[in-house]
């Protein structure tokens, strides 16, 4: 198992990302069958250290997303004009379920799409993710074992409550709030400070979600990776806003991040 380095950039992670893909598809498989999943959680557990209480605006995402690009348009590999994107979920998960699903953002320079649904790469040390999970894995360092069956409930605090029991991560923070105009569970998590036990399609990594789309999972790709959550609701759709940063991204690379999660817009 090679050493997962805590210097990212986009080159090395996209390429371990997608190898995992194939352990994922099969724990897809043994979802159904399998019999070593935790019990379900019903509700999250509090939080000693709760986020700021300051809850996100709802920007106008149907008036926004009416000029923007589409981002699934954008071929991969390609770094990002400064400006305003629109992701419509059809392309991910299907024009059936989710018709008109959108979600709207603003990046600045240094950018990009990559090879993966749904993700906005930087490659100084954070990304943006934009999915609606549907389960968790039994273990998230050995995808093989399958997804969680029972498969976690619908609800947004079913999820909330599931993530704070993912082995080898950490919750250091959760609040229950509006945001992007939706309510919902903003829980922030920490993942696995060692990644060399990990077997995960030959690569290190610990996958935190199973979703929709290419490669159908988020994970911690390097140890000690930060993941902030908001698990909204959006009319009767729970969807998932993930921010992610690793250990060695600059206090600037963090800034920007927030400003751009904090100026996305959901349209239902």
């Amino acid at each position: 198992m090679r050493e997962v380095r805590s210097v990212m950039n986009r080159r090395r992670l996209v390429p371990r990302v997608v190898a995992i893909a194939a352990v994922a598809i099969f724990a897809n498989a043994c979802a159904q069958g399998s019999t070593n999943a935790p019990p379900s959680a019903s509700s999250p557990s509090a939080s000693p250290n709760p986020v700021g209480a300051t809850f996100l605006a709802a920007p106008s995402a149907a008036s926004r997303a009416e000029d923007a690009p589409s981002f699934e348009d954008i071929p991969p590999g390609t770094e990002l004009a400064p400006g305003t994107y629109a992701l419509n979920y059809a392309s991910i998960g299907g024009a059936d379920g989710y018709p008109t699903l959108a979600f709207v953002f603003t990046v600045p320079a240094g950018w990009s799409r990559v090879e993966l649904d749904g993700v906005v790469w930087n490659d100084a040390g954070v990304r943006l993710k934009f999915l609606v999970a549907d389960n968790l894995y039994v273990d998230p360092c050995d995808p093989g074992r399958g997804l969680r069956d029972p498969a976690v409930g619908p609800s947004v605090a079913d999820l909330t409550a599931a993530l704070a029991t993912v082995p080898g991560w950490t919750v250091s923070s959760s609040m229950t709030g509006m945001f992007h105009g939706f309510p919902g569970d903003r829980i922030e998590l920490v993942g696995p400070a060692d990644l060399s036990s990990c077997t995960a399609g030959g690569a290190s990594g610990s996958l935190l979600l199973h979703s929709l789309g290419n490669p159908g999972y988020s994970l911690a790709a390097t140890e000690g990776e930060r993941h902030d959550l908001r698990v909204i609701d959006v009319n009767g759709e729970r969807v998932v806003v993930e921010a992610i940063s690793t250990g060695d991204a600059s206090a600037d690379a963090l800034a920007e991040l927030q400003s751009v999660v904090d100026d996305v817009g959901i349209q239902p």
